[in-house]
């Protein structure tokens, strides 16, 4: 499953996300090579949409908070995070034919 980053856009004078508009996002999704008599694990990955940097929102709010050189300090951040481990444990065939 995957959703691109790319339907978002961030307007930086504004610090308003242009895209989608989604409190939740829910998926399912089926590993078809999966092979039930063997053991597996899976994690998830997210990105969220690029939001303004906290730096950059004060420097909009208050001239007084603005570096004299911005140029390398990043305008929009893109939180990540991912999830533990999901173990899926091998199906005993034996149990299956009873």
């Amino acid at each position: 499953m995957h959703e691109s980053s790319d339907a978002y856009d961030l307007d930086l004078d504004k610090c308003e996300v242009n895209g989608p508009k989604q409190k939740n996002f829910c998926g399912v999704w089926r590993d078809e090579n999966h092979t039930p008599n063997m053991e597996a694990s899976y994690y998830l990955r997210v990105i969220s949409a690029p939001t303004c940097r906290w730096s950059h929102q004060l420097c909009m709010e208050n001239d007084n908070y603005c570096e004299k050189d911005q140029g390398n300090i990043p305008k929009f951040v893109q939180e990540r995070a991912w999830t533990s481990p999901i173990w899926i444990e091998k199906i005993n065939s034996a149990k299956i034919n009873q």
